[in-house]
């Protein structure tokens, strides 16, 4: 497929995609083969902005508007969005889709069987997996996320990944990193403890059988910017344990109530573990709070 490209003049903005606003200049979205995507751009002036896609097609809807359609085949495409002085890259994640799931399996590597319906809001379906090769791990998704943190345990495979990951798990975890940050704590970014667990491995390990990590939507996560693998001390007591995870989590529950506002689709569950030192966080899209 042809590249399409605009000239362009200056400016600053942001971008609108799938109902979330994107400052960042990376992004990662998560595709069907041939889907539709919507591109609306939000600039400070009116300009002109340069589009720029590895394959696929862009559909022109408006001066600052497009349409994407994703390629027919499975795979990892770029877009670029320029005003001339501020580039914003898309990584797109084209899937497969998940009628591609057959006996378990998709591609060889084993999923397992996910439950007939989701009591979740947001998280009703998997639409498809998204396939990580090994050259493709390192793939921004976030400012702060790649593509590999969010990949379930994998030993023994030595072929490609699959996964479900949904864009608005990534987007709260970029707004929660924002919010540590502001509230006076050092934290670079949530380190990632577990993200998509496929069923098979959710219900060996014991997991609830509609656990939002299957579809994508939760991740366990803690503050580690020493990288020792526990939590950082985080009220300052010499000792770094569920006590710290409960400051995160207090954290974690006020970015929910601001985001029962502007972004409810983004509320979910919380949990806190007296003897992990990690809280779960999703986008179930209701709210839910436990203490085990």
């Amino acid at each position: 497929m042809p590249f399409y490209v605009v000239l362009f003049l200056f400016s600053t903005f942001k971008l609108v995609i799938g109902g979330l606003e994107y400052d960042w200049d990376v992004i990662g979205r998560f595709l069907l083969p041939e889907e539709q995507m919507p591109i609306k751009i939000i600039a400070d002036d009116d300009c002109h902005f340069g589009w720029i896609v590895s394959d696929g097609e862009l559909v022109a809807s408006s001066p600052t508007e497009r349409i994407y359609i994703a390629p027919s085949l499975p795979g990892l495409y770029t877009m670029m969005i320029s005003d001339g002085r501020t580039k914003k890259r898309i990584n797109l994640f084209v899937m497969h889709p998940f009628s591609s799931l057959k006996n378990r399996r998709i591609q060889g590597y084993l999923i397992g069987r996910y439950p007939k319906s989701s009591p979740h809001p947001n998280l009703q379906a998997v639409k498809g997996f998204i396939e990580v090769k090994r050259e493709w791990e390192e793939t921004p998704v976030s400012p702060n996320y790649k593509i590999k943190e969010f990949l379930g345990r994998t030993e023994g495979d030595i072929g490609p990944k699959y996964l479900a990951l949904r864009e608005e798990l990534v987007y709260k975890l970029e707004l929660l990193n924002e919010k540590i940050q502001k509230k006076g704590y050092r934290c670079s970014k949530l380190k990632i403890v577990s993200g998509f667990r496929t069923p098979a491995r959710n219900y060996n390990a014991g997991g609830g059988r509609n656990s939002a990590h299957i579809y994508g939507g939760a991740a366990d996560c803690l503050i580690d910017e020493d990288g020792d693998k526990n939590i950082d001390d985080l009220n300052r007591d010499g000792r770094r344990n569920s006590q710290d995870s409960k400051i995160l989590m207090a954290i974690a529950d006020e970015l929910d109530k601001e985001l029962e506002v502007s972004y409810p689709q983004l509320v979910g569950g919380l949990g806190w573990y007296r003897r992990r030192d990690f809280i779960h966080i999703d986008v179930r899209g209701e709210k839910a709070r436990w203490r085990r």
